[in-house]
């Protein structure tokens, strides 16, 4: 069986290196990560609501749901999953 976790770590190291080499203002690219994720929420906040505070408050709630959400899915996945796979992982 292949060693996947060093070829995990290769390829991360890897990426991280082309990475770095491409970009130098880490900060920008964090900023525009941000950016791009938050831009999903701010589409469910309804148009109608214009003041810009309100849509930032808004959107954030959309996001902590969202991360709820996920957390609870993921939570009832690991509480099905037998007592034996979950040691092994």
């Amino acid at each position: 069986m292949a060693d996947y976790s060093k070829h995990h770590a290769q390829a991360g190291k890897i990426g991280g290196l082309t990475r770095a080499a491409r970009r130098t203002n880490e900060e920008g690219r964090k900023a525009a990560a941000a950016e791009g994720r938050m831009r999903r929420f701010y589409a469910m906040v309804p148009d109608h609501i214009t003041d810009e505070v309100e849509r930032a408050r808004l959107a954030n709630l959309a996001q902590r749901a969202h991360m709820s959400r996920l957390a609870k899915k993921s939570a009832e996945l690991r509480t099905k999953q037998p007592a034996k796979q979950r040691r092994a992982a």
